[in-house]
């Protein structure tokens, strides 16, 4: 297991921890997947928002990995009984989006949620490529 190494500061965006990982923050409360569909297809005007300001705000990131995937995921909410699974469906819509991959290659994702502010919600994640771990050549 991984240690996950996040900045404390709410103003770095991006960060390269001790290990030599990316970290990407984006300063947003996360949407609950309840929030994110009306019926069965169709996104709320609220998703739709909510999608654009993150692909507005996710910086690029130069030689993205390779598949397959493990994505570390922080979500800081104001609300700690907020379900932590509810986050990850539109942030996972909006990482592919914006940095073309498909979320079928995610292999292996771990998240945590922390208890913050109102007002001081964000959403971070780091994306590290499996292709080239012992744990890839044991799961082929």
């Amino acid at each position: 297991f991984l240690t996950c190494e996040m900045p404390a500061s709410g103003n770095i965006h991006k960060h390269m921890d001790t290990s030599g990982s990316m970290w990407i923050k984006v300063d947003t409360k996360p949407l609950t997947a309840n929030r994110l569909w009306m019926g069965r297809k169709w996104p709320t005007p609220q998703y739709k928002a909510y999608r654009e300001e993150l692909l507005l705000k996710m910086p690029s990131i130069d030689n993205f990995p390779k598949p397959p995937f493990c994505i570390y995921y922080i979500f800081g909410l104001s609300n700690i009984n907020q379900d932590l699974d509810n986050c990850l469906k539109g942030v996972n819509d909006a990482l592919q989006e914006r940095y073309l991959f498909n979320d079928r290659d995610i292999y292996k994702a771990v998240m945590e949620k922390r208890k913050v502010p109102k007002g001081s919600e964000f959403i971070s994640f780091n994306i590290k490529s499996l292709a080239d771990t012992e744990w890839k050549q044991q799961n082929e």
